[in-house]
């Protein structure tokens, strides 16, 4: 089975949250570096570490690649102490916060994919969970998952008392389903 439909709910949480790169990226606009003005371009993590190619830093192995391209077209792959120290802005955090985030959704799949589920259980009235869900989920119970759920699209972990209340409502739906099955 695709992972697309596996996890669709994470897999478009993962999505959203990388289509902030190039908005990211954008806002950033050039800086300047000897004499020139140079834009980040993309960033990526190597398989092997690179060396920067900033004159004068050396500094090896680097893994989180920043292609900066000067009004030449010159491009350098650099690490994030020259990003940070010739951006004069925080850009290496930024994306170790991305990555964290990205580690996030991924790692809260199963219970992105349950609390979506309950949400659209109970909104929905058509199916034969509604009931259930209903039955054992509040209207403020639903509200407090709405809020865990738009927590981990961004890519934050769930509130551990939230996810408490998350995992109490999964187990009475499922104790109330089992009761109605013949």
């Amino acid at each position: 089975m695709p992972r697309e439909l596996k996890h669709p709910v994470t897999v478009q949480f993962l999505k959203d949250l990388e289509q902030s790169i190039p908005r990211y990226i954008k806002a950033i606009g050039s800086f300047q570096h000897e004499n020139e003005t140079w834009t980040l371009i993309k960033h990526y993590t190597a398989k092997r570490g690179l060396s920067c190619q900033i004159v004068g830093c050396g500094h090896t192995p680097i893994k989180d690649i920043y292609v900066i391209r000067d009004s030449h077209g010159t491009e350098l792959k650099i690490g994030n102490i020259c990003i940070t120290k010739i951006s004069n802005q925080k850009i290496g955090k930024w994306f170790a916060d991305y990555k964290r985030k990205s580690q996030n959704i991924r790692k809260n799949r199963a219970m992105i994919e349950i609390v979506d589920g309950i949400i659209r259980s109970y909104d929905c009235r058509d199916i034969r969970e509604h009931d259930a869900v209903r039955r054992c989920v509040s209207w403020q119970g639903i509200e407090r998952l709405r809020k865990m759920l738009e927590r981990m699209r961004i890519g934050l972990n769930p509130n551990p008392k939230t996810e408490l209340l998350a995992r109490y409502y999964i187990k009475r739906i499922v104790q109330a389903m089992k009761a109605q099955t013949p």
